[in-house]
């Protein structure tokens, strides 16, 4: 994500621009650190929340920040009220995440059914 920010000229960049590449690199610095508190990733997940709207790079970072933080074991809010893309789609968020979620889970497992494990 820090690249795909950094390409960018900064005469050009927007702020929102200039925002998700210094977000980007706190990630980056968070994601190598030996330990990271809580108030940390809430301050990383506040900003990416506020910012998710402001282009599919915000959208997919916010989405990898929140797998991030809750793999590591970290406190995170539900997603659907994290994402909160509910409010640009044109179908209720928990039905559709729902729905997409175990469609890709079936789909899984036939490719895993096509080509067992060697």
């Amino acid at each position: 994500m820090v690249a795909y920010y950094a390409n960018c000229d900064p005469q050009f960049a927007k702020d929102w621009w200039i925002r998700g590449l210094e977000t980007a690199q706190e990630w980056l610095r968070l994601t190598t650190s030996a330990s990271v508190s809580q108030h940390e990733v809430s301050s990383l997940l506040a900003t990416a929340k506020a910012n998710q709207h402001n282009g599919s790079g915000w959208g997919l970072m916010a989405l990898l920040m929140y797998s991030w933080a809750k793999q590591t074991g970290h406190e995170v809010p539900p997603l659907e009220d994290y994402l909160d893309w509910g409010r640009r789609a044109p179908f209720p968020r928990k039905s559709w995440w729902k729905s997409t979620l175990s469609g890709l889970q079936r789909r899984f497992k036939r490719l895993r059914s096509l080509w067992p494990a060697a």
